[in-house]
């Protein structure tokens, strides 16, 4: 998934609610290469805050609008992004009931598969 962004030319982020160094070695790790990683630590506050968010969008250099964040949480990543209006994509992989006191999101994915179409609109 992370490539197909790449090959077209989608800037792509990591913003988490972990540790600085506990982010740099799962990238590592896992061998990703974002062009912005934002730890909850380096933000000083934990998502749904909407500062993680900000440091992501500030550094990627775009407004909430054009931007899709994708994550796993109904509370920390989706109503935390929506808050902001960025759009949003819940990743279910479990088939989990999404809670029904918090707005859905713009998408429901069972995995980062689509994501590459969806972000270029197909």
């Amino acid at each position: 998934m992370v490539r197909e962004l790449d090959t077209r030319g989608v800037a792509w982020a990591v913003v988490s609610n972990i540790d600085e160094g506990d982010l740099r070695v799962i990238l590592e790790h896992q061998g990703l290469r974002p062009y912005v990683a934002v730890s909850s630590e380096a933000a000083r506050s934990y998502k749904p805050n909407p500062g993680p968010f900000l440091m992501g969008l500030q550094a990627l250099g775009v407004p909430p609008g054009r931007v899709l964040h994708v994550g796993d949480s109904p509370l920390m990543d989706v109503d935390g992004a929506r808050r902001l209006g960025i759009a949003t994509a819940w990743v279910n992989r479990y088939n989990d009931i999404y809670p029904s006191d918090l707005p859905s999101p713009g998408f429901t994915i069972s995995d980062l598969g689509p994501v590459p179409d969806i972000v270029s609109g197909e």
